[in-house]
């Protein structure tokens, strides 16, 4: 998995890092690392160039993250840092959620009300 320094780099270089946003990835990197750790136990595979199985990998990820957090082993922003600790950890994660990224915009809204809420999250935050 991506180590903190290098996940927090990763960010800076990119201009999207401010100094509250680092002290919360800080503070809750314990737990969304623990929590990619098991997402990825679990990950699905995302077949060879298929786009249904990447995207339904992604949601899968984005279910077993929905357990946690109801579970209350993780909170919301700790899923949301877990998908992207996947990411840049897992180059068939990467695929997946690319392509759940390339695909969003042909999702309906009621397609989008039965995301699991993680998905809704990541792309209310993609939006």
């Amino acid at each position: 998995m991506i180590q903190l320094e290098k996940f927090i780099n990763l960010l800076r270089n990119n201009d999207s890092l401010s100094d509250y946003d680092e002290l919360q990835i800080r503070e809750n990197w314990e737990d969304a690392l623990a929590a990619a750790a098991t997402a990825l136990e679990r990950m699905p595979s995302i077949g060879f160039l298929s786009t249904k199985k990447r995207i339904n990998t992604f949601l899968a990820v984005c279910s077993h993250l929905d357990q946690l957090v109801s579970n209350s082993f993780i909170n919301r922003e700790q899923a949301q840092m877990a998908l992207q600790v996947l990411r840049l950890s897992n180059k068939s994660f990467e695929k997946a959620i690319t392509m759940f990224e390339l695909r969003q915009s042909r999702f309906g809204i009621r397609a989008i009300a039965e995301l699991p809420e993680s998905a809704r999250l990541y792309l209310m935050s993609m939006r």
